[in-house]
């Protein structure tokens, strides 16, 4: 039996092959990924293959090393061959990303490959630009480079994915992403395993402990409460209370241990804050015996020789751990690092309220005899992300190690939210949600929320108030065949229902947004209204009541100009199909111009049908795999609903779920060029009527 590399009945000759060392760094520890390697040519024609799965908590670090083999002795030198890695999270077995390798000197018989490759946080965005054109694919572009291809879906191969595959030997709940010698290459669900994912792997009973996630390799991925083998252990809980001081966008905190027969072991955790979040909980595997957090680039201590169990403590301004230069004069801090450190016990004997001090180099404790303590700390440690594509919108991206994160932040400029920062909540088109969410605390009753929500409530209902009587009365004033026998008076009749529509649904929004921010039953239903179709629609009625008063200043402009040749009997009709012209208008300019590609969308994604029945039966009963099935037959219809790019979006960190709009900068662009149209272009007219009225009257008095 030959190893790899070798052939022939005595394993005396090479293989032409490709050494490839494989390294993937990935935050989302729980996660279990299927990493699909294959050496293909030119046609797309897959020469070998390996499959293996990918656990972050358990590989990252380790590299892997496998051997690609060309599928003809020697390899056909006239073709270009290549490396593609793809990625599937095997849970729901749904498309992350894919990566290209070159193989540049192929007239070399081994071709050895290294290559560090990052795990995309989202699924590959879908473009529609591949030349030539995905037939029962999808086009995505490589994570790595700026090269386009078709992804084929399950079933089908080839450079426009166009080749049918037998995949009948692969199981129903599999995906089938190739063939090579006639076989094809299936890609298992959970639990499933061998080349054909007919196999059924039963987990040992007891194998996880404390809801730990069981791999079928024995494996278990353990949540974030927990940690061991077998999930056995429960990790120390550290709960730090920020009292007195002014709450930050995130939370670094040092764990020291220290020991006598070993160098200090220091390990980082950052964690991103709520807008009113004062009490931060950190989950630790490791005892510690010193803990520090830095906030607002200030270090305070918050606690000393504790052990990893529950734990709670409270860090107030006098818990700051100032810097020795504030501490010392001018002369001492000219002398050298080893002088200098001579006079440590002086601020500690001097001040005895002291319990903590730093420099570049050290992190010096008060002991109770009023001596100083000191203990190497390097605090100053590059934190930055090494993916430059995980934050958006220039956001500071941060990570607690870095090669092995456990936890990835994004520090959001101003007027950014999101876990990735990638909403932005200033300018034109912003929903009350963005404008009050961040206000509204979660699950309290109306009396115990801030001021400033009541102050809008209170706001609002003066608002509902006064609109409804203004309203009510208008339509029965404008509702008489005295006041329509002019255009003008059907226009003040529709701009009447359309004001007190206005104020009844923004009335409506209002409180649903407030009810929203409480676990009842139905509260997925009410954003999805409240966003979906409560938002778009009173934007819309704005829009054209705006455009019903420029109407009644348009027809008072005409009546002046025409005098006693007016005709009122023609103005009434008219008024009739100019109102039904304003409203297709409006509902025409609310849609963006995107609505042209919907259909092309539809053709796309009807090829990942099977893709999703598959999830489906796999995952149903599930939160993740009904998500990930949800996400496969939205693709399409979401880009139908995209036309008021509008969507809902849950923030895990904030416990929160917002109605965003979702716009890319020339939409962006089209959306304010709309706003400004629809509310100065009224008011113009209406300024510019008010002068001609003024000029027209006082010609025919003179």
């Amino acid at each position: 039996m030959c190893p790899p590399s070798y052939y022939g009945d005595l394993c005396q000759y090479q293989n032409e092959r490709v050494s490839l060392t494989l390294d993937l760094v990935r935050a989302e520890r729980r996660n279990v990924h299927v990493i699909v390697i294959m050496l293909i040519d030119e046609e797309e024609n897959i020469n070998s293959y390996n499959q293996y799965e990918y656990i972050a908590s358990q590989s990252c670090g380790i590299k892997l090393n496998r051997y690609l083999l060309f599928s003809k002795r020697p390899k056909n030198m006239s073709k270009n061959y290549s490396i593609r890695i793809d990625a599937y999270e095997k849970h729901s077995i749904t498309y992350r990303g894919s990566w290209h390798l070159s193989i540049d000197f192929l007239f070399l018989p081994v071709n050895r490959i290294s290559a560090l490759l990052y795990m995309p946080f989202e699924r590959t965005p879908i473009l529609y630009n591949c030349f030539p054109t995905c037939i029962n694919g999808e086009c995505v572009q490589y994570l790595n480079k700026n090269y386009l291809f078709c992804r084929c879906f399950s079933g089908w191969s080839g450079i426009q994915c166009n080749i049918k595959l037998n995949c009948q030997r692969c199981s129903p709940d599999s995906i089938c992403i190739g063939s090579i010698n006639d076989r094809s290459i299936c890609i298992c669900p959970m639990m499933k395993f061998g080349p054909r994912c007919l196999l059924t792997s039963v987990c040992p009973k007891n194998a996880c402990q404390n809801n730990g996630q069981c791999i079928p390799a024995d494996i278990s991925v353990s949540d974030s409460h927990y940690y061991g083998s077998k999930c056995e252990y429960r990790k120390g809980q550290l709960d730090i209370y920020l009292e007195n001081l002014n709450i930050p966008s995130f939370l670094s905190t040092f764990f020291l241990t220290i020991s006598n027969e070993s160098e200090p072991q220091l390990a980082i955790m950052i964690q991103k804050l709520t807008l009113f979040q004062r009490r931060v909980t950190f989950r630790i595997s490791i005892p510690y015996n010193l803990v520090i957090v830095e906030l607002n680039r200030k270090y305070y201590l918050a606690a000393i020789q504790s052990i990893s169990n529950l734990d709670l403590s409270t860090i107030n301004p006098s818990h700051e751990c100032l810097s020795i230069e504030i501490l010392f004069k001018s002369t001492l801090m000219k002398m050298s690092r080893f002088q200098r450190i001579k006079f440590y016990h002086i601020p500690c004997q001097t001040n005895h309220d002291f319990n903590c001090f730093m420099d570049k180099f050290y992190l010096c404790l008060c002991t109770k005899d009023r001596h100083a303590n000191c203990v190497e700390f390097n605090y100053d440690k590059n934190l930055q992300c090494s993916s430059k594509h995980y934050c958006a919108n220039g956001a500071k991206c941060l990570q607690d190690h870095p090669t092995c994160p456990s936890a990835i932040i994004c520090v959001c400029t101003n007027c950014f939210f999101g876990h990735q920062c990638q909403f932005y909540a200033k300018g034109l088109g912003l929903t009350l949600d963005e404008i009050l969410g961040y206000e509204i605390k979660h699950n309290l009753i109306f009396t115990q929320q801030p001021f400033s929500v009541k102050l809008s409530a209170f706001i609002t209902m003066i608002m509902l108030l006064i609109g409804l009587i203004n309203g009510i009365l208008s339509i029965l004033i404008f509702k008489r065949k005295s006041s329509q026998e002019v255009g003008c008076g059907i226009y003040l009749f529709a701009s009447s229902i359309t004001s007190i529509s206005i104020v009844i649904l923004f009335s409506l929004k209002f409180w649903l947004l407030i009810y929203s921010y409480r676990d009842v039953f139905g509260k997925r239903i009410i954003l999805f209204s409240n966003c979906m179709i409560i938002e778009p629609l009173l934007k819309l009625l704005l829009y054209i009541d705006n455009w019903l008063n420029g109407c009644v200043a348009n027809e008072r402009v005409f009546s002046i100009f025409k005098g006693i040749a007016f005709n009122k009997s023609k103005s009434r009709p008219m008024a009739k199909w100019i109102i039904s012209i304003v409203v297709i208008i409006n509902i025409i300019l609310i849609f963006p111009p995107h609505v042209a590609n919907t259909a092309s969308i539809f053709a796309v994604n009807r090829g990942n049908f099977r893709e999703a029945v598959n999830l489906y039966e796999m995952g149903a009963g599930t939160r993740s795999g009904k998500t990930a099935v949800n996400r496969q037959f939205y693709s399409g219809f979401s880009n139908m609903g995209q036309v008021l790019y509008l969507d809902l979006f849950d923030d895990i960190n904030e416990e929160r779920t917002w109605c965003v709009v979702l716009y890319s900068s020339l939409l962006n662009t089209y959306s304010s060029s709309i706003i400004f149209f629809h509310f100065f272009a009224p008011c113009l007219l209406n300024l510019f009527s008010a002068i001609f009225i003024i000029i027209g009257t006082a010609r025919q008095r003179f």
